[in-house]
């Protein structure tokens, strides 16, 4: 029998039982008329959202969505991707987001190795997959966002009764990832403050416009991911903005980040902090995973924790080659550990490098 959700998962340190599909009826209820998304000139309450999430998932279950069904999002970012993500989690669907950068044989690719069921698209998108349906054989149904397309019948659609359960996995990169993993990264996001306002005009370095908001007065902190930040880039950043730039690392096998610097601690540049709670990170010799290096010396960053990915969806021999029997996951970057004074903590400090 599912163990009943409870609020107290979300705050506490303790086994986690919440479930995903819950977690925007929950703030709903906690933050109501507040402000949960701004997409382009539109936003959204967290309770408009909850009530477009529910109708949707209606929608959806009219269209014979069921619970385990793989549901694919491959469209680039707005506000309905934002209300299928959640529609599909309410219903105990498996969400496969679908990077928009792929090639239409990648994207085919995807759907075929997940099973995808469903997809939502949008855009010049939804031209590259009415292209490979007929490769897709597990393909029932292609929504569009746009008009014309099957979003105003989703959003007219009954709202789907909720469901209290510890269903709803997300499968990214071919590695499914439990749902207690987000929970996991959403209650890590709660002991570093986040960017609360959108900045002023801002431009970045390709010249591209950030939405106009209410000021870079407004920003508290900001993170950098996903790619090698300079340290002097970084530094001009802080001195430009006067918000401290906080450097993560993490990986799709993980469901997001793994490691962060801190905001209550020295900030240092060049280095991707700490292993989040719950998270044990370790460097390995390249020659032998089971040998831990001391400080200083360059070996493979390995993590281990319940943010490990279940396993490579369909791919037993991938998993087993990248998961050790003891739950260490090879990650393939190469990085350097060392410990700061005053405190014992230690740091990995050096932007980890493929390895393999």
């Amino acid at each position: 029998m599912a163990q009943p959700t409870i609020d107290q998962a979300l705050t506490d340190t303790g086994p986690i039982t919440a479930d995903l599909g819950m977690i925007l009826t929950r703030a709903a209820r906690r933050f109501g008329a507040k402000t949960a998304l701004i997409a382009g000139d539109r936003a959204f309450t967290y309770r408009e959202l909850d009530e477009l999430s529910d109708r949707a998932a209606g929608g959806m279950h009219a269209l014979g969505v069921r619970p385990g069904d793989r549901v694919s999002l491959y469209s680039p970012n707005r506000w309905e991707w934002v209300v299928a993500y959640h529609a599909a989690l309410r219903l105990g669907a498996v969400v496969n987001p679908v990077n928009v950068m792929l090639t239409p044989e990648e994207v085919a690719f995807v759907l075929n190795d997940c099973g995808a069921a469903v997809i939502f698209t949008s855009g010049p998108k939804a031209e590259t997959i009415l292209s490979v349906t007929r490769t897709v054989p597990t393909l029932r149904r292609v929504i569009s966002f746009d008009p014309g397309g099957r979003r105003d019948h989703l959003l007219r659609g009954t709202a789907q009764p909720r469901r209290e359960s510890t269903g709803g996995r997300q499968a990214g990169g071919g590695g499914p990832v439990d749902h207690r993993v987000h929970i996991r990264h959403y209650r890590s996001s709660q002991g570093r403050d986040g960017i609360r306002r959108r900045a002023d005009h801002v431009r970045d370095d390709a010249g591209r416009s950030v939405p106009p908001g209410a000021g870079l007065s407004s920003l508290r902190i900001c993170a950098v991911g996903g790619q090698t930040m300079p340290a002097a880039k970084m530094a001009e950043w802080e001195h430009r903005s006067g918000v401290p730039l906080l450097e993560l690392w993490g990986m799709t096998e993980i469901g997001g980040a793994g490691t962060s610097n801190c905001s209550y601690m020295p900030n240092v540049h060049g280095s991707i902090g700490f292993a989040l709670p719950g998270a044990e990170a370790r460097i390995a010799a390249l020659a032998d995973p089971d040998v831990t290096l001391p400080d200083g010396e360059p070996g493979e960053l390995m993590i281990r924790g319940p943010l490990v990915m279940l396993g490579y969806y369909g791919n037993e021999q991938a998993t087993r080659a990248t998961i050790e029997p003891d739950g260490w996951m090879h990650t393939g970057d190469i990085a350097t550990r060392s410990c700061r004074a005053p405190s014992d903590s230690c740091r990995t400090c050096r932007r980890p490098q493929p390895a393999r």
